[in-house]
């Protein structure tokens, strides 16, 4: 029987990336292979992570090691923190996978941007991608985090990498040299769970939008909006919380105070079940501006009935957004007053951008993902028994 091991940094962390990598267990599992979830100990509660990203799976078995001390040496806050996330990642991953290798036909990496000694991985994020920022020293800053991924991207290749869009493969594959395979799947989303709220009749001008807690996020630019839109509708922005979200939703709420506004609600680890209650009286979906590589959030507020606001760029963008229809990306955050006025002026666009929203949505079931998956993992595991 083969075994496969699924392994993940910190599953704690309860957001998109954490919930692929329990959907390729339970593929995995439910076409009959022996899988392990591994991870490493982040002083976090497992079981109340199910309850907010997978209530209704539970992996057979998750083996939990305790973070090398050198975890916390270099740990993600603060100065170089993107720099130090890259060491880091390849620290703990390799460390790992060699500990574990002689125990498993197949080891699946699903929280590297980078090439492991895993056989198969799991793109979800781009470390290296470039900000806007002009100042001398971040640009030296993103020199030297590029020239970093190069050295780690030029490793012996993994059988197959997986990348969860088109944006997150053309930027893998721009900076990897190795002859690697690259194969886009989009992550699982479960479609059928918010759908059935999609025909709710919507009565409140109500804008969501769902995102961790984290500096990385632009949340703050959210509350700008809502302060120009603050007597036409409520905005509501949904997250997790993470080690370093206090600060975050501290000056969230400080600017609140600040612009004097009333109009936007804070809501910290909403089980699913609400969640959906909230998209399903809520009329559009607003990401903030930041270059998504997926947004599994975007397609579940979509198949719910949403219209979808995000950033031109990321995945959220280019694989999603953009097949509903290119008036629903904006490039700076002042322009997302205008579209929502030109929607609203309208009730034969706003039926026909949601009706379009739904059908797009679908595009990205479990179903779907578990078919491709399998498909490219056999002939993985095939090239394998063969060698």
């Amino acid at each position: 029987m083969t075994r496969i091991a699924v392994f993940t940094t910190n599953l704690s962390l309860a957001g998109g990336g954490e919930a692929v990598t329990l959907s390729i267990a339970k593929t995995l599992e439910e076409a009959g292979y022996i899988v392990d979830v591994i991870t490493y100990k982040f002083d976090k509660d497992l079981e109340k992570v199910f309850e907010l990203i997978s209530p209704n799976y539970r992996p057979r078995r998750i083996i939990v090691y305790k973070a090398p001390k050198l975890a916390k040496l270099l740990n993600t806050r603060g100065k170089l923190a993107r720099l130090r996330g890259l060491i880091l990642v390849d620290i703990l991953v390799n460390h790992l996978i060699e500990k574990i290798r002689e125990n498993y036909d197949l080891i699946i990496d699903t929280s590297s941007n980078i090439l492991t000694k895993a056989d198969v991985i799991y793109v979800q994020n781009i470390t290296w991608q470039r900000s806007n920022r002009s100042e001398i020293y971040w640009k030296l800053y993103e020199k030297l985090i590029e020239r970093t991924s190069k050295v780690l991207l030029n490793r012996p290749k993994p059988k197959i990498v997986f990348c969860n869009s088109s944006w997150t493969a053309k930027n893998f594959k721009s900076l990897n040299n190795n002859d690697v395979k690259v194969k886009i799947l989009y992550p699982p989303v479960d479609v059928k769970y918010f759908s059935e709220v999609a025909n709710n009749i919507r009565y409140e001008n109500i804008i969501v939008t769902v995102s961790r807690f984290a500096p990385e996020k632009n949340l703050d630019k959210i509350v700008d909006i809502a302060n120009d839109l603050k007597e036409e509708f409520k905005f509501i922005i949904i997250g997790g919380r993470g080690e370093y979200s206090e600060p975050v939703i501290s000056k969230l709420n400080a600017k609140i105070k600040k612009l004097k506004i009333n109009n936007v609600e804070l809501l910290v680890n909403v089980p699913r079940s609400k969640l959906r209650k909230i998209l399903s009286i809520a009329k559009y979906y607003l990401h903030p501006p930041l270059a998504e590589p997926f947004g599994i959030a975007v397609v579940e507020a979509m198949s719910a009935g949403l219209i979808p606001i995000v950033y031109r760029d990321g995945g959220a963008w280019y694989d999603i957004v953009s097949k509903v229809s290119d008036i629903l990306g904006y490039s700076n955050v002042s322009e997302v007053p205008s579209i929502i006025k030109k929607i609203e002026k309208s009730k034969d666009v706003y039926i026909e951008l949601r009706k379009k929203s739904i059908e797009v949505a679908n595009l990205f079931t479990y179903e779907k993902f578990k078919k491709v998956f399998l498909r490219e993992l056999e002939e993985v595991l095939t090239s394998t028994i063969n060698v």
